[in-house]
C-alpha cells in the first residue's frame, strides 16, 4: 500500500518500552493488524515514522514504540528509551513472568549496496509480510516500513524493516514477546504402584 511519504531523519528514530498499552488517538496508523492466541492478544501498528506493538497477557502490558524524536509517546509507563543507532538490544522481565527481547540496528551503506539491499527487501514483502511505501507506488526510492509477524501459542516474533533511502541507511528491528507457559496438568494415578516412565522435550 502507498502513503504520504514523511520528511523523518533516521537519525532521529527513538525506541521506547512501555509497561502500559498504546492509544490509537495519538498516531497515526497507516497500517494495523491484530493477532489472537490462547494466552495473549496483540496488536500491531505501521504508523507515521515508525510502528507499535502492543502485546497483552492477562493484565499485563507491553508496547514497543519506533518512531521520530519530535512524536515521543507518554512518559508514564515507560520502561526503557534510547536512540536507535548503531547496534541496540533491549531486554525485560516482568515479575509475573512475561518476557520481551529486542535486537535492533540502523545500517548506512554505499549506493549500491543500499540499491541491492532496497529491492531484496521489495521482493520479499511480495512473498510475506508487509509493506507500506510512504510515497507513489511508482516511484521505487521512496521511504517504506516492511514488518513480519510470526505468532506462537506463547510468543510473538515481530520483525521489521524501515528504508531511507535519502539516507541510504536502513533501520531493522527484531522482537519476541513472550508468555509464561501454562503448567500441564498433573495426571493422578490410582491403585497399585507401577514402574513410571519419563519423557523429554
Amino acid at each position: 500500500m502507498s502513503v504520504p511519504e514523511q520528511q523523518i531523519s533516521v537519525g532521529d528514530l527513538q525506541f521506547s518500552l512501555y509497561e502500559r498499552p498504546a492509544h490509537p488517538e495519538l498516531f497515526r496508523i497507516e497500517y494495523r493488524q491484530d493477532v489472537k492466541e490462547r494466552s495473549y492478544w496483540a496488536s500491531i501498528w505501521l504508523i507515521d515514522g515508525g510502528h507499535a506493538v502492543s502485546f497483552y497477557w492477562k493484565k499485563h502490558f507491553l508496547t514497543e514504540l519506533l518512531r521520530g524524536v519530535g512524536g515521543l509517546g507518554p512518559r508514564r509507563g515507560l520502561l526503557h528509551k534510547f536512540l536507535l543507532r548503531g547496534e541496540r538490544t533491549c531486554r525485560h522481565s516482568c515479575e509475573a513472568g512475561l518476557k520481551y527481547i529486542m535486537a535492533g540496528q540502523v545500517e548506512r551503506m554505499g549506493r549500491q549496496v543500499f540499491a541491492d539491499t532496497y529491492q531484496d527487501v521489495l521482493a520479499t514483502a511480495q512473498s510475506r509480510g508487509t509493506l507500506v511505501l510512504r510515497g507513489p507506488a511508482e516511484d521505487l526510492k521512496v521511504p517504506f516500513v516492511y514488518v513480519e509477524i510470526e505468532a506462537r501459542d506463547t510468543e510473538l516474533h515481530v520483525s521489521t524493516c524501515h528504508a531511507f533511502p535519502d539516507e541510504l541507511a536502513m533501520a531493522r528491528t527484531q522482537s519476541i514477546f513472550k508468555a509464561p507457559s501454562a503448567p500441564s496438568p498433573g495426571r493422578r494415578i490410582t491403585g497399585k504402584a507401577r514402574r513410571g516412565h519419563s519423557s523429554s522435550k
